[in-house]
């Protein structure tokens, strides 16, 4: 999944909300920022969750991981991404 399409599928999950074509370079820099700050097990979440499109159900069919657990760390991913590019785009002056 590219960036734009990652963008996109973030919104949908109303981690941004305002997005405008101006924005959207500080706000995919934003992005890629955040994830690169996450630990290891977090990164593979995301990677299979939105760039191998796996649903929670594949994921959560892996060893040691429980669909209840999956979606629940999801979440909070989305959470901790919504804040980290917030605080990162706030403190960038707009262009």
């Amino acid at each position: 999944m590219g960036g734009n399409a990652e963008l996109a599928n973030l919104l949908d999950q109303r981690i941004v909300l305002d997005c405008t074509p101006e924005r959207e370079p500080a706000l995919l820099r934003a992005l890629h920022e955040c994830v690169e700050q996450l630990d290891g097990p977090a990164r593979e979440l995301l990677r299979l969750r939105y760039f191998e499109e796996q649903s929670v159900r594949q994921i959560a069919a892996l060893p040691q991981r429980g669909y209840s657990a999956v979606t629940m760390q999801l979440h909070r991913l989305r959470e901790l991404l919504a804040e980290c590019i917030e605080k990162k785009v706030n403190a960038t002056p707009a262009p």
